[in-house]
């Protein structure tokens, strides 16, 4: 293995659109959250090109050269693309879509790289009939798809036809074979803002979560963080329905009277909701300090006064600014938080391909990482993404970074 990737590295870096990185935006394993998207189909990027690298982007020190990839016998590089471009998770297929073509406009993809989009239709069946047509044509690297279930399905597949995949996913337990998880993962998130929390003197800290996929894994991994932290929490309250009840939050918070932060494992509009129910109870931010994950990264989360105040971790907005305007500019809408996954994916295949790395796990492994729109990232010998968290607080102007996302591993 290569012991630095770091020309790709520092390409990667100044290539990808860097400037300094409720559940429906987040890009949470769930269809029927999915966030919404522009359905232009296939209208192209009329933004303009970013600037060319310049040799003083580039540090030359203790360099590796790049192992060559095998030459596909037309010459060119193809990588599929797979989304649900139809049935109820259409149009945040789409917006995925549009997120990878401002790749391919940005990085100048020409005639040596074919990106061949396939719709899943949001099925694992779809999705792995799909992956065995692309790789029939041809495909040497499969980008998505989006959910838990097809991701497995996909990754068997390549694993058959030693072919890497490289899901949006945020469920770490689809990371298998040849199989990758790119989405954004609250393993991370939980983990940063318990420590960052706990360094600020908050020790006694709580959970608020649902009964559900994501409250299961928020648990589980609060549990797991606070016990090697040699931390015991102060209280877990799991509901059922959309927040917990009045009584549900007096019996819980009167069982648990000295905790000075809770983690609430839900989105904004929810957090906001039991924020209030625990002020009600004579708990305000000032006694308990409200914690959360990226769920809370909406656009519309600062105008909710109940989380002000609030920290939350996630990637850091300055990294993804320019890539959102980018975006608005040309489709004329929002750029769904889950977009710039398919732009950093498409990157990513596209550098890759450039510099004469193959796509393998050897690969994509460089313990050094790649930096895209949402951050340095990097994938872990069991396939799952790591990325490089910011700490932010919740204001009435917007989200205020407390901490800085580290640029490196």
């Amino acid at each position: 293995m290569q012991r630095n990737y770091l020309f790709l590295i520092l390409l990667f870096a100044a290539t990808l659109i860097l400037s300094a990185c409720g559940a429906s935006t987040t890009g949470w394993d769930t269809p029927q959250g999915a966030p919404t998207a522009p359905t232009q189909a296939t209208q192209g990027p009329t933004a303009q090109p970013l600037p060319p690298i310049s040799q003083d982007d580039v540090t030359r020190d203790s360099l590796e050269p790049l192992s060559s990839s095998p030459v596909p016998p037309s010459g060119v590089t193809k990588v599929a693309l797979l989304l649900p471009l139809s049935g109820p998770s259409e149009q945040t297929g789409q917006a995925l879509l549009n997120a990878a073509q401002l790749a391919l406009f940005d990085l100048k993809a020409e005639g040596g790289f074919e990106l061949m989009p396939r719709d899943t239709k949001g099925n694992a069946q779809s999705a792995a009939e799909q992956a065995s047509s692309a790789i029939k044509d041809g495909a040497q690297l499969i980008l998505g798809p989006l959910f838990s279930a097809e991701a497995k399905a996909v990754a068997a597949t390549g694993l058959q036809n030693n072919v890497t995949s490289l899901s949006f996913s945020t469920d770490s337990a689809a990371a298998s074979g040849s199989g990758f998880i790119m989405g954004f993962l609250p393993q991370t998130q939980i983990e940063h803002v318990l420590s960052f929390a706990q360094s600020k003197g908050r020790t006694r800290i709580g959970l608020i979560a649902p009964r559900d996929a994501y409250g299961d894994m928020s648990a589980q991994i609060f549990d797991q963080t606070l016990r090697a932290r040699g931390v015991t929490h102060s209280g877990v309250l799991r509901y059922d329905g959309t927040r917990p009840t009045p009584e549900m939050i007096k019996n819980f918070l009167g069982a648990h009277s000295v905790m000075d932060g809770v983690l609430i494992a839900a989105n904004a509009q929810t957090a906001a909701q039991i924020s209030a129910q625990l002020t009600a109870n004579g708990f305000p931010p000032a006694r308990v300090q409200r914690l959360g994950t990226g769920l809370w990264d909406q656009a519309n989360a600062p105008r909710m006064v109940e989380l002000s105040g609030a920290w939350f971790a996630t990637t850091a907005p300055s990294a993804r600014a320019r890539f959102e305007t980018q975006y608005q500019s040309t489709y004329g809408v929002a750029a769904p938080r889950i977009a710039s996954l398919a732009y950093d994916a498409t990157a990513l295949a596209i550098v890759l391909n450039r510099s004469g790395a193959p796509y393998t796990r050897q690969t994509l492994q460089n313990p050094s990482g790649f930096a895209g729109v949402d951050g340095v990232f990097r994938f872990n010998q069991n396939g799952v993404v790591e990325r490089r968290l910011a700490i932010l607080e919740m204001t009435p102007q917007g989200p205020r970074v407390i901490e800085q996302a580290a640029r490196n591993f």
